[in-house]
């Protein structure tokens, strides 16, 4: 936003006002309104990032442009990590369906390996 001479402290807030709902209706857009707390959330997340950045590295050129990219990121990212998560969640499941496969099946066949192994003659 060219017309401001402030401080990061001072445009926050009024870009706050301005873009946190339009960032959130266009993540809700594309991702849908199931995702809306998640939306909120990386809205959030990505103010605060501002905070941060700006304090060290000044304003950008384009604020809001700045704020836009960086919730696209924030929201890629998300999204990679839930598949990523989905893909071991997935995994696990196999993995422990193996396991109870085993607790189940495996005493039965050990005790008939067993009484089998016992009742043959000693001699």
């Amino acid at each position: 936003m060219k017309g401001y001479q402030e401080s990061h402290k001072e445009l926050l807030p009024h870009l706050f006002r301005q873009e946190y709902s339009k960032m959130t209706a266009v993540l809700c857009r594309h991702f849908g309104l199931n995702n809306i707390e998640i939306a909120e959330d990386i809205a959030s997340e990505t103010f605060l990032k501002a905070s941060e950045n700006w304090a060290l590295n000044g304003i950008p050129e384009n604020p809001t442009a700045w704020l836009y990219t960086v919730v696209k990121n924030k929201t890629k990212d998300y999204f990679k990590r839930q598949m990523v998560f989905q893909t071991k969640v997935k995994a696990c499941r196999r993995v422990i369906t193996t396991m109870n496969y085993w607790a189940i099946y495996m005493p039965k066949q050990i005790l008939t390996k067993q009484s089998i192994i016992m009742k043959k003659p000693l001699g």
